[in-house]
């Protein structure tokens, strides 16, 4: 089995990253991390029998607008 899976080792690790809304609506919040790493969380998601991940962001960067 994949150390990656049992939550021993990252599942992997992406970055940049950006994550936000689409153009349409009034939401406008982002999130931006130059480097993003996935690990599975092996006992929960025995218990919740389903797949939990946890993510560690480097430096995220937040930005909140509302259009009204």
């Amino acid at each position: 089995m994949p150390l990656g899976i049992t939550g021993i080792m990252p599942l992997a690790a992406v970055g940049p990253v950006s994550v936000g809304p689409s153009h349409s609506g009034a939401e406008r919040s982002s999130l931006e991390a130059p480097h993003v790493t996935v690990f599975v969380d092996a006992l929960q998601s025995l218990l919740q029998r389903k797949a939990v991940l946890r993510l560690l962001l480097m430096r995220p960067q937040a930005c909140s607008l509302w259009s009204y």
